[in-house]
């Protein structure tokens, strides 16, 4: 089914921004009105036609966060390969595992999309710049391995 994206005032982390290749993007996290926790990520400044994207996790995230860190939820293709996560607030850093083209992972602070007392959570967006001749569909979702440093100092990998 399709999600309503539209955002619950209130629920907005604070914008990530950032350059990669030459472009520059904001990303912003959120609750949607359908209680799914979202991202949207918009291209401020590129070649062609700005990108504007959003993914979404579904309502059980929280949980699956308690089990496993780090969670991608979405993933495409634009002028960059992109992947959309989230991850808990004890995640103080991701990385990719054995990049083999530039890229660019971005975490965001820890911030609370939900009302009341719920644990705050941080999302990410990982963009990578294969070479033209690279496969369309390169390297999305299973193949894309990432790896996150908890506060502890554990590593853990994330779960698709």
């Amino acid at each position: 089914p399709r999600r309503n994206v539209e955002a619950v005032p209130g629920s907005f982390s604070d914008p990530v921004n950032f350059e990669f290749g030459g472009i520059r993007y904001s990303i912003v996290g959120f609750r949607s009105r359908d209680r799914a926790i979202c991202t949207r990520l918009v291209e401020l400044a590129g070649p062609g036609r700005p990108l504007a994207t959003h993914g979404c996790a579904g309502q059980r995230l929280r949980r699956e966060l308690a089990d496993d860190p780090v969670r991608t939820a979405s993933g495409g293709a634009a002028e960059h390969v992109f992947q959309a996560g989230f991850a808990r607030a004890d995640v103080t850093r991701l990385a990719l595992v054995s990049p083999r083209y530039p890229n660019r992972v971005v975490l965001s602070e820890p911030w609370s999309p939900g009302p009341g007392r719920a644990k705050p959570i941080r999302f990410f967006f990982v963009l990578i710049d294969p070479p033209p001749d690279a496969p369309r569909n390169f390297p999305l979702r299973t193949r894309l391995r990432l790896e996150g440093r908890l506060t502890t100092g554990e590593t853990v990998e994330a779960v698709p």
